[in-house]
């Protein structure tokens, strides 16, 4: 079932890029199996940093039994961990950890993909170059499309079955355009920006 929400979802952001720039036509078999590719690349290098960051958890927590002999940061460790687990403020750290994370690994290589529908085809290492001196604006855009907006939508909806539909439909649809302006940002022909 997964994997069928998978498609779907492929297919709807394939085709509302497509129509936001205009493409005559949509479907190629070029642009298929390039875009098709193109995402296939950027999801297993998601799935690679995921896997490594996953196994680099799993060494410090098998590394953490040798602190048990500093008694005072063992402690200080477990009771991070807990507060992080259990609290709304710990998840959302949790949460703007992975959107930081994801900003690298799936974000701004997913700008090669939407060059592929756009018809530029830029790599997927071209797309790190055309961000490049801009990853920490590019942190903070994805955060607030993809951790501020919705966490005060939720805020601020009706838990009914109805309303959240809603909302996370104009959600996605918020995010995907913030999306595509900012990829539309750094690949016109002439971008600077300064912090």
């Amino acid at each position: 079932m997964l994997g069928l929400y998978g498609v779907f979802c492929y297919i709807f952001y394939y085709l509302f890029v497509s129509l936001y720039y205009n493409q005559k036509p949509i479907f190629t078999s070029e642009k298929i199996v390039n875009s098709v590719v193109k995402m296939f690349i950027v999801f297993l290098f998601s799935l690679a940093m995921i896997f490594i960051c996953d196994l680099g958890l799993k060494l410090l927590k098998y590394m953490a039994q040798w602190l048990i002999g500093f008694p005072d940061l063992y402690q200080l460790l477990k009771n991070t961990y807990q507060f992080l687990k259990a609290s709304m403020l710990g998840q959302f750290l949790i949460y703007t950890v992975l959107i930081c994370f994801l900003t690298f690994t799936f974000f701004i290589p997913g700008f090669a993909w939407v060059s592929t529908l756009n018809g530029k085809d830029i790599s997927i290492w071209g797309a790190y170059a055309k961000v490049h001196g801009n990853y920490l604006v590019t942190m903070l855009l994805m955060f607030g499309f993809f951790a501020v907006i919705p966490f005060v939508v939720n805020f601020f909806v009706v838990p009914k079955p109805l309303f959240l539909g809603i909302s996370h439909a104009l959600i996605s649809m918020i995010q995907l355009i913030g999306y595509i302006r900012l990829y539309d940002f750094f690949y016109q022909e002439d971008q600077t920006i300064q912090i």
